[in-house]
């Protein structure tokens, strides 16, 4: 578990500076925790498929009632579409429920595996360590830093997916009405990521700068409202 313990070396400072500078081998030791769940993600993913394709049922819906149930006076028609716009909401709400459940579960364990691990690492590290680094830093990494990772499961990872679904489906569904306006819609899609990415660098600097601080709070908060003797 060095990786939330800043390498593990002493003096023992934690640092996310040294977390920062191996991004790649991170996210394969995390993607590693989450390897005893495969069934249960299995399911989250399937929700989030599901759910994005029902995201692109509405608009289909209102075009096929516009474009022919109401100008032919199928009344028929217009109901059922009707009740598909009434429907595909309300399963769609099922669905997300089912997987905030399955998300949050996922989470939850991952998190339970990642504080045992930590702490059995901790209980292997030489007396050095501890004399070198404050036990609220210590204490921060068992709390604030693992409770992260529920955030990236119930948010980050789904959110990813969700929205890539949602783009690739989009994609085909103006491909199919008009090709021109899809070429448009393409055309303009640069214009957004690249002010994407400036915030998410950000947002990871400030990220590693919270974590920082809160673990020097924890830390302070410890050492002067322990009672010690």
């Amino acid at each position: 578990m060095n990786l939330l313990l800043g390498g593990g070396t002493w003096p023992g400072h934690l640092n996310y500076a040294e977390v920062t500078e191996r991004p790649r081998a991170d996210v394969r030791r995390i993607l590693g925790c989450f390897r005893p769940y495969t069934w249960p993600i299995a399911l989250a993913v399937l929700c989030v498929l599901v759910n994005a394709l029902l995201g692109v049922l509405p608009p289909l819906l209102i075009k096929q009632a516009i474009d022919d149930a109401i100008p032919r006076g199928d009344l028929w028609q217009l109901h059922l579409l009707a009740l598909g716009m009434i429907a595909v909401p309300l399963l769609a709400g099922l669905i997300g429920v089912a997987q905030n459940y399955l998300n949050t579960l996922v989470g939850q364990q991952v998190m339970f595996d990642l504080r045992s691990q930590l702490y059995e690492h901790l209980q292997r590290l030489s007396l050095r360590f501890f004399t070198g680094t404050r036990a609220g830093e210590i204490t921060s990494r068992l709390t604030n830093d693992v409770a992260g990772i529920q955030n990236v499961v119930t948010t980050t990872l789904s959110g990813i997916v969700t929205n890539a679904v949602v783009l690739l489906s989009t994609i085909v569904v103006i491909v199919t009405l008009d090709w021109r306006l899809a070429l448009l819609a393409l055309a303009i899609l640069p214009l957004f990521i690249a002010p994407t990415r400036r915030v998410g660098r950000l947002r990871q600097k400030l990220a590693g700068q919270t974590q920082e601080k809160l673990a020097a709070l924890t830390a302070f908060m410890q050492e002067t409202l322990s009672i010690s003797g």
